[in-house]
């Protein structure tokens, strides 16, 4: 009886380990090693002994890995613009993350002030943080290979390549419009997409962003569609639908429009600024 109920638990929890792992184990949720303790479920009674006790324990300890907590990001899903290393000490008091989408002229308007008026004007100040977000929007189905392939550069290369391949692609937001795109394969994109930056010099190889790029098997997508949808859930939980959309220090900024200047953005930040010192 004892051996019975033994294979019969041990068929139960073999048929529940593959879909668990495929679904959790993969090498962007959890380490390798908890990948491995978790195969190993499917096939724990090989080698038990006769005690019940130790298959007790077993079965406990697999579902105890099985309710592991959901995986989540090692880093800021929010890329920061790198600071100079001298104001590192200098303590945060302005965070402004912008919600930006490649494919959207209005993103690009607001990115090119950012990056040749307000962000250089703040570049000693470590007081003030600006940092992207990715929000591919759905109807240009080439948005989120824009979007990947500059989260690629950041496994690549660091904060500083996401920010410089973020320059490229939007430069280069002509050239990806659905018009030009349509004929293209989703492998074609991603080639245009690596040979962009290869020649921008944001990555050294266009080699190295296919390979996170590339599809693998079925339907389980590449290597950096995790961090793809990091940024979805990001944007979703802070209800941010629309492109551009500005957040400061937490709270939407209404008021931060595509069209300000980058006078009208450093007014904008200097005014919090002010008023942070008038607290202290």
């Amino acid at each position: 009886m004892y051996s019975v109920r033994r294979r019969a638990v041990s068929s139960f929890v073999a048929t529940l380990a593959p879909s668990w792992t495929s679904r959790y184990c993969s090498e962007r949720s959890v380490s390798a090693s908890t990948a491995r303790r978790t195969r190993s479920i499917g096939v724990f009674h090989r080698g038990v002994g006769s005690s019940g006790r130790r298959v007790g324990s077993r079965i406990a300890r697999a579902f105890t890995t099985m309710s592991a907590l959901p995986p989540l990001p090692w880093r800021s899903v929010a890329v920061p613009r790198p600071h100079h290393a001298d104001n590192a000490s200098q303590k945060e008091q302005v965070l402004v993350e912008a919600f930006l989408d490649y494919n959207c002229p209005y993103s690009k308007r607001m990115f090119d002030v950012w990056t040749k008026s307000v962000i250089p004007r703040y570049a000693d100040d470590g007081r003030v943080q600006f940092a992207f977000c990715n929000v591919p929007q759905p109807w240009h189905a080439q948005s989120c290979y824009m979007h990947e392939a500059a989260l690629a550069a950041r496994r690549i290369g660091g904060d500083e390549a996401f920010w410089r391949a973020s320059q490229v692609l939007f430069d280069r937001q002509d050239d990806l419009v659905d018009e030009r795109v349509y004929e293209l394969s989703r492998r074609a994109v991603y080639e245009k997409l690596a040979e962009m930056l290869q020649s921008a010099g944001v990555v050294k190889d266009a080699r190295q962003l296919m390979e996170w790029l590339q599809t693998g098997s079925g339907n389980d997508g590449n290597r950096i569609g995790q961090d793809l949808k990091f940024s979805c859930r990001y944007h979703r939980m802070r209800g941010v639908h629309v492109t551009p959309t500005v957040v400061i220090n937490g709270i939407v900024d209404a008021a931060a429009s595509s069209s300000w200047t980058g006078e009208q953005w450093i007014e904008r930040v200097d005014g919090l600024l002010q008023a942070g010192d008038g607290m202290k």
